[in-house]
């Protein structure tokens, strides 16, 4: 559960953005998915947990992994300016339903199949699982397998606060939850707030009960030896709500996952040092599948 893996604060490596290459929205299944596509080159699909790289954001994507390549965007159905149809399961296999027809939308495939911290690394494992065609690699951080009790009851917790106290409580439980302590206690003041992380579930409780409803059920044990494709998962051992206990099962189940741990790395990363072990460990992998093929 993100609002993206990166704060949207100092300390992240400067890059120039590109122009927005393409947008639009794919329908399926009764739903609309809003997309953008940025820069040039090999195709990479990059998702996040309950926020969006949409809308002005795409500047917080990982340095490294948008560098040199075509990235392409969503936002989940019911979020940011995709339409959601409640008669349809809110699984992270139909939100996987949903991003593979955006890349068959935009070409470019097989693309890279970045999930990063929360949902977004769950869809990523359907879309590999189910689309082999569309996936020229999986790299994953902050995933689970399947949730533990834990989890469940975390994300539950997160509802229940936004049900009955708002957004502001809400969000202010995420981040210090979330966050890297020092960091929190530094910088709250600047990034809490009605634009600040998670906005994009703020006055939008259908859309944040259809995403909880996905995270916890997300299960996908059975189906992981599946997965063909070069595989990679990052370890963060300062992660509240997915960390090592359950990164660490998921790259198990993912025959000949690559892993990676990155120390004292909380839920969301925040911070120039954090942000570029993470880019470097994530774009990395990236460049050596590339070099390979």
């Amino acid at each position: 559960m993100s609002s993206g893996p990166l704060a949207p604060s100092s300390g992240s490596t400067n890059r120039d953005v590109p122009t927005l290459v393409r947008s639009g929205t794919v329908e399926r299944a009764g739903g609309a998915t809003y997309y953008e596509v940025h820069g040039q080159g090999p195709t990479v699909l990059v998702m996040v947990g309950w926020g969006t790289y949409t809308d002005g954001a795409y500047a917080q994507v990982p340095w490294a992994v948008a560098q040199g390549r075509r990235v392409v965007l969503l936002d989940w159905r019911g979020l940011g300016r995709s339409r959601d149809n409640e008669a349809i399961p809110a699984t992270t296999r139909e939100f996987a339903a949903d991003a593979a027809a955006v890349l068959d939308e935009v070409g470019g495939t097989p693309a890279h199949i970045v999930g990063i911290v929360g949902i977004g690394a769950c869809v990523a494992q359907w879309v590999a699982i189910d689309r082999p065609d569309l996936t020229r690699c999986l790299a994953l951080s902050g995933g689970w397998a399947g949730p533990d009790r834990l989890f469940t009851d975390q994300m539950n917790f997160l509802l229940f606060v936004a049900e009955n106290h708002g957004f502001a409580e809400f969000q202010r439980l995420c981040a210090q939850w979330c966050f890297d302590p020092q960091y929190y206690n530094e910088r709250a003041d600047q990034f809490l707030g009605p634009q600040g992380p998670w906005s994009h579930l703020r006055d939008n409780l259908p859309g944040m009960r259809r995403i909880v409803a996905a995270t916890i059920n997300h299960d996908a044990r059975g189906q992981l030896p599946r997965i063909t494709a070069p595989s990679f998962v990052l370890h963060a051992d300062a992660d509240l709500l997915t960390g090592t206990r359950l990164t660490k099962p998921l790259a198990a189940a993912i025959p000949d996952a690559k892993e990676v741990l990155i120390e004292n790395l909380p839920h969301v990363v925040a911070g120039r040092a954090h942000k570029k072990l993470f880019s470097d460990a994530l774009g990395g992998f990236l460049a050596l599948v590339e070099s390979a093929d």
